[in-house]
């Protein structure tokens, strides 16, 4: 590269930082500006909505001592009549309208209304999609104890309600009345005065309502909000540029409930912007070429006559001895082209002496390397092709040495090879007989677990045939060749089963060996010990004494009456189990902790009680279910299950326990079984 090039390319580079700098603290200006606007922008969000939720609010008090004071009303919801509650509400123009039959009405009364009893189930509700789940927990608890409750509440996938609660006195007990207002209207007032769409989103970044749901979808598929945090982004989409704000708000149990997303149309005011910064660095573009042109042919001009003198170098460097330099004057030029005669002169002797010696080399090289690739043929596959490839693959240097050298490398190399393998050859002999031997022992350990397996597997109840009106259906997959779970059912008398789950700690053989003998002292001791308290305290003394390995095994363990359904359960550590109703419901059940067994003697453990209804079932399992993994380490979970469980209502009970399994394989996708799996349905039929 020419000299006059460098320098040009160096002034340009300088330019190019300059204007570089100058475009750097433009955009971190610009973005200043930005933040600024987007804060206040949010800010004010925030604000005009807590405006609106604070009036509608108070409006919706005020329905809310409306229907209190209907006597009317608390009459027949305590007589539970629907329609004469509904009449009432008539009369006295406060009927609730189903929410989204008129969205864009601002005017509308009521979206539902509901009165809920302490005993938290729905005594009344108008207008709700989901009268089920209109108040949450926490929101309830706060009403039935006298406290007036308002706030957002999303009620399924794209129901969102502006609700306040209040508690009444009904002929029946205390009970909390509860009143809302879609949040479409609240909305709607929030996008004409920001002159934007607005939507609310849950927090798992779900739409619930919106004033353009259309113009919702096409913008969100470029988004990537966070509902828990706000946000002001830009989004270009077609032709048109839009402003996106996320300010996340509460909902009536104080904690966040989603966000309210403005999506406002700026494209004139962006497309204005982006066309000036175009056309500001487009100039200051220009202007660096122009001054990297105008450098460049100064230097050309200046650097001529000694182009002439680097031209006339650069052909004696080639060999060209004949060049010659007309050199006038005691110049820097004249003075160049004496040295350049003196050069060339020398150059040919040089270039004679060099040829000579090269010839000579090469016949000595050719000798050293047919030797040598001879010798390399010996080697092994991998060490042939790598001194091969050296022997054949020249030098890339212009000493005259280095061809000797590189055969010596080759040399020294092939000597380190031959020794290396001989010494590799002598230690996979070693290692071969070694293998043999090691192999042989794994075979006989891998029979001798599957037979331990199959013993196991033994162990366990195989008949599933009704007792006394109990039907009983269950599954164990260890995780290795045997495991630690089991599960047993057996009758103490004519009328009562003992049903128990339990999980030993670790795996593998010892956890086998301790499930065994937990298995078997609980039979025992159950002949003895018909409550469940006592029978699991006499049974943890026994594991304790000289536990000295200090393994343990969690363990839930009922009597289930077969006459009236009823249960007396006691829990030794164990994951509570589900109480499954006739008619799907799903609820966990009092856990009753105790600690679990073997690890100190002398301990008590809580008795509960409990009654099913025919139909109803106990679903027990182990934490192999719930503490599966799938690869991206995420946890199975008590929540899927509880989905899971709710899903299968309909299917025959038999196959609850196998379908809970294959759905924990299908969520671990593949992966390793982490611990044993074990689950238990009984299932009260009722007497006969």
């Amino acid at each position: 590269m020419l000299l006059r090039t460098r320098i040009s390319i160096v002034a340009a580079l300088g330019f190019s930082v300059v204007l570089v700098l100058m475009a750097v603290a433009s955009a971190l200006r610009e973005n200043m500006l930005e933040q600024r606007v987007a804060d206040t922008a949010l800010a004010g969000q925030a604000a005009l909505w807590d405006e609106t939720t604070e009036v509608e609010s108070n409006r919706l008090l005020g329905h809310l001592a409306e229907i209190a004071r209907l006597a009317s009303f608390g009459a027949a919801i305590s007589s539970d009549n629907r329609d004469a509650a509904l009449k009432a509400l008539t009369e006295a123009g406060l009927t609730p309208k189903e929410a989204g039959k008129s969205p864009g009405d601002a005017d509308a009364a009521l979206s539902l209304v509901a009165v809920i009893g302490a005993n938290r189930e729905t005594l009344f509700a108008a207008g709700a999609q989901s009268a089920g789940s209109i108040l949450d927990a926490s929101s309830l608890d706060r009403a039935l104890a006298g406290e007036q409750v308002t706030g957002l509440r999303l009620i399924g996938a794209d129901q969102a309600y502006l609700l306040a609660a209040r508690p009444v006195l009904l002929a029946g007990g205390p009970a909390v009345l509860v009143v809302g207002r879609s949040a479409q209207p609240l909305l709607a007032r929030l996008a004409r005065r920001l002159s934007g769409a607005a939507s609310l989103i849950s927090l798992r970044g779900q739409l619930s309502v919106a004033t353009d749901p259309a113009l919702w979808t096409r913008v969100q598929a470029h988004l990537a909000l966070a509902p828990r945090a706000a946000a002001f982004t830009q989004v270009d989409l077609d032709d048109r540029i839009y402003a996106v704000s996320s300010v996340p708000v509460n909902g009536i149990s104080g904690g966040l409930a989603g966000a309210i997303v403005l999506i406002s149309d700026t494209t004139a005011v962006q497309s204005a912007s982006r066309t000036l910064n175009r056309l500001a660095i487009g100039v200051e573009l220009l202007l660096v070429l122009l001054g990297v042109v105008g450098l460049n042919a100064y230097l050309w001009l200046s650097f001529r006559p000694l182009q002439s003198a680097i031209d006339a170098l650069q052909a004696l460097s080639r060999g060209d001895v004949s060049v010659r330099l007309d050199a006038r004057g005691g110049d820097e030029i004249g003075r160049i082209g004496e040295a350049v005669t003196v050069f060339r002169r020398d150059a040919h002797a040089l270039t004679t002496a060099r040829a000579l010696r090269e010839r000579v080399r090469r016949r000595q090289e050719s000798v050293i390397q047919r030797e040598l690739t001879v010798l390399a043929e010996t080697t092994d596959s991998e060490g042939r092709d790598a001194l091969l490839a050296l022997l054949n693959n020249p030098v890339g240097s212009e000493r005259a040495d280095d061809s000797l050298r590189q055969l010596a490398q080759v040399m020294g190399s092939l000597t380190g090879r031959i020794i290396d393998q001989h010494q590799r050859l002598s230690t996979m002999v070693v290692e071969l007989r070694e293998a043999l031997r090691v192999k042989t022992q794994l075979i006989a350990i891998q029979q001798e677990l599957e037979i331990a397996r199959e013993m196991q597997l033994s162990f366990l109840p195989r008949a599933f045939e009704p007792v006394n009106g109990l039907a009983v259906h269950g599954t164990m997959v260890p995780a290795k060749e045997i495991g630690g779970d089991f599960f047993d059912f057996f009758q103490l008398d004519e009328h009562r089963v003992a049903i128990t789950v339990a999980d030993v700690s670790g795996k593998g053989v010892p956890a086998a060996l301790f499930m065994a003998v937990s298995r078997t002292l609980l039979r025992a001791v159950a002949q003895f010990e018909d409550r469940p308290g006592p029978c699991l305290a006499r049974l943890n003394d026994l594991l304790a004494a000289d536990n000295e390995r200090v393994m343990f095994v969690t363990l839930f363990y009922a009597v289930i009456d077969s006459r009236d359904g009823s249960i007396v359960y006691a829990n030794a550590g164990h994951n509570p189990p589900y109480r499954l109703r006739a008619d799907g419901g799903l609820q966990a059940i009092d856990p009753a902790d105790g600690m679990a067994l073997a690890i100190l003697e002398d301990n008590e453990y809580p008795e509960h009680r409990m009654v099913l209804s025919p139909g109803d079932a106990l679903f027990l399992y182990t934490d192999g279910v719930t503490e599966a993994f799938d690869p991206g380490q995420q946890m199975f979970g008590e929540a899927r299950l509880e989905s899971l469980l709710a899903s299968l209502h309909g299917v025959p009970r038999q196959e609850w326990p196998q379908r809970v399994i294959d759905a924990v394989n299908r969520f671990e996708a593949g992966g390793p079984q982490t611990d044993d799996i074990t689950c238990l349905i009984a299932t009260y039929q009722g007497v006969a």
